[in-house]
Protein backbone atom coordinates (compact mmCIF):
# COMPACT_ATOMS: atom_id res chain seq x y z
CA UNK A 1 0.00 0.00 0.00
CA UNK A 2 1.50 3.56 -0.71
CA UNK A 3 1.69 6.41 1.04
CA UNK A 4 -1.02 7.72 -0.62
CA UNK A 5 -3.11 5.08 0.11
CA UNK A 6 -2.88 5.41 3.18
CA UNK A 7 -3.99 9.07 3.08
CA UNK A 8 -7.51 8.18 1.39
CA UNK A 9 -5.94 9.02 -1.75
CA UNK A 10 -6.20 6.49 -4.26
CA UNK A 11 -3.84 6.04 -7.00
CA UNK A 12 -5.03 2.74 -9.21
CA UNK A 13 -1.73 1.58 -8.86
CA UNK A 14 -1.11 -1.02 -5.85
CA UNK A 15 2.30 -1.76 -3.86
CA UNK A 16 3.83 -4.06 -1.47
CA UNK A 17 4.59 -2.05 1.57
CA UNK A 18 8.28 -2.32 0.86
CA UNK A 19 8.04 -0.95 -2.87
CA UNK A 20 8.21 2.64 -1.60
CA UNK A 21 11.66 2.03 0.11
CA UNK A 22 13.02 -0.55 -3.10
CA UNK A 23 12.00 2.63 -5.32
CA UNK A 24 13.73 4.90 -3.19
CA UNK A 25 17.02 2.90 -2.65
CA UNK A 26 16.91 2.19 -7.05
CA UNK A 27 17.58 5.87 -7.66
CA UNK A 28 20.24 6.05 -5.04
CA UNK A 29 22.12 3.44 -6.80
CA UNK A 30 22.82 5.13 -9.81
CA UNK A 31 26.13 4.05 -11.25
CA UNK A 32 28.82 7.21 -10.80
CA UNK A 33 31.13 7.19 -13.91
CA UNK A 34 33.39 9.53 -11.96
CA UNK A 35 36.33 8.11 -9.99
CA UNK A 36 36.16 8.85 -6.18
CA UNK A 37 39.14 10.50 -4.82
CA UNK A 38 41.57 8.53 -3.07
CA UNK A 39 41.59 9.63 0.77
CA UNK A 40 45.29 10.27 1.84
CA UNK A 41 46.78 8.90 5.29
CA UNK A 42 49.50 11.67 6.97
CA UNK A 43 52.37 9.45 5.42
CA UNK A 44 51.35 9.95 2.17
CA UNK A 45 50.89 13.84 2.47
CA UNK A 46 54.65 14.62 1.90
CA UNK A 47 54.82 12.27 -1.12
CA UNK A 48 52.08 14.02 -2.55
CA UNK A 49 53.35 17.13 -2.40
CA UNK A 50 57.06 15.87 -3.44
CA UNK A 51 54.39 14.68 -6.58
CA UNK A 52 52.54 18.02 -6.52
CA UNK A 53 56.30 19.95 -6.89
CA UNK A 54 57.22 17.58 -9.28
CA UNK A 55 53.85 17.63 -11.49
CA UNK A 56 54.32 21.97 -11.01
CA UNK A 57 58.26 21.23 -12.34
CA UNK A 58 59.13 25.29 -11.19
CA UNK A 59 59.69 26.79 -7.93
CA UNK A 60 56.50 28.27 -6.38
CA UNK A 61 55.06 29.38 -3.56
CA UNK A 62 52.99 27.24 -0.85
CA UNK A 63 49.88 28.23 -1.96
CA UNK A 64 50.76 26.36 -5.91
CA UNK A 65 51.85 23.96 -4.23
CA UNK A 66 48.53 23.82 -2.27
CA UNK A 67 46.43 24.07 -5.29
CA UNK A 68 48.41 20.95 -7.05
CA UNK A 69 47.84 18.93 -4.09
CA UNK A 70 44.26 19.46 -3.65
CA UNK A 71 43.54 19.23 -7.55
CA UNK A 72 45.67 15.23 -6.98
CA UNK A 73 43.94 14.56 -3.33
CA UNK A 74 40.87 15.84 -4.53
CA UNK A 75 40.40 16.34 -0.52
CA UNK A 76 41.33 19.93 0.65
CA UNK A 77 44.23 19.87 2.79
CA UNK A 78 46.54 22.00 5.28
CA UNK A 79 50.04 21.14 4.08
CA UNK A 80 52.05 24.20 5.65
CA UNK A 81 53.54 21.45 8.76
CA UNK A 82 54.30 18.79 6.19
CA UNK A 83 56.30 20.97 4.01
CA UNK A 84 58.17 22.30 7.29
CA UNK A 85 58.74 19.13 7.95
CA UNK A 86 60.04 18.10 4.22
CA UNK A 87 62.09 21.41 4.50
CA UNK A 88 63.82 20.09 8.00
CA UNK A 89 64.90 16.90 6.54
CA UNK A 90 66.31 19.06 3.15
CA UNK A 91 64.15 16.79 0.82
CA UNK A 92 62.61 20.66 -0.23
CA UNK A 93 63.92 24.02 0.08
CA UNK A 94 62.86 27.25 0.62
CA UNK A 95 64.16 30.21 -0.81
CA UNK A 96 65.37 33.33 0.44
CA UNK A 97 66.81 36.96 -0.60
CA UNK A 98 69.75 37.28 1.58
CA UNK A 99 69.04 39.41 4.55
CA UNK A 100 65.45 38.59 4.56
CA UNK A 101 63.33 36.43 6.82
CA UNK A 102 60.59 35.83 4.66
CA UNK A 103 60.68 32.97 1.76
CA UNK A 104 60.09 34.01 -1.46
CA UNK A 105 59.36 29.80 -3.53
CA UNK A 106 59.79 26.31 -2.75
CA UNK A 107 62.13 23.80 -4.77
CA UNK A 108 62.96 20.81 -4.90
CA UNK A 109 66.55 19.83 -2.97
CA UNK A 110 67.60 18.36 -6.52
CA UNK A 111 66.95 22.11 -8.36
CA UNK A 112 69.69 24.22 -7.13
CA UNK A 113 73.10 23.15 -7.61
CA UNK A 114 75.89 25.10 -6.37
CA UNK A 115 73.36 27.33 -4.38
CA UNK A 116 72.28 28.65 -7.84
CA UNK A 117 68.12 27.60 -9.60
CA UNK A 118 68.89 25.47 -12.41
CA UNK A 119 67.52 26.94 -15.53
CA UNK A 120 64.75 24.56 -16.45
CA UNK A 121 63.22 25.01 -12.73
CA UNK A 122 62.62 28.89 -13.03
CA UNK A 123 59.67 30.12 -13.68
CA UNK A 124 58.99 32.98 -15.68
CA UNK A 125 60.60 36.41 -15.47
CA UNK A 126 62.72 34.61 -12.54
CA UNK A 127 66.21 36.25 -13.94
CA UNK A 128 64.30 39.83 -14.52
CA UNK A 129 63.20 40.17 -10.50
CA UNK A 130 66.02 38.19 -8.39
CA UNK A 131 69.77 38.02 -8.81
CA UNK A 132 71.27 34.44 -7.96
CA UNK A 133 73.67 36.08 -5.47
CA UNK A 134 70.83 37.76 -3.53
CA UNK A 135 69.19 34.31 -2.98
CA UNK A 136 69.94 31.87 -0.64
CA UNK A 137 68.33 28.58 0.15
CA UNK A 138 67.32 27.08 3.58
Amino acid sequence: MSVLNTMGIKTGKTEQPNDLFNNFSDANNVENTEELPRLTFKGDTKIIIIKALDKIGKACKLSQIQEEYDRITGVPANIRESIRTLNKSKKILLMIEKGKSRGIFWVKREWVEDGVLLDEFKPYGFDSLYDAESLEYK
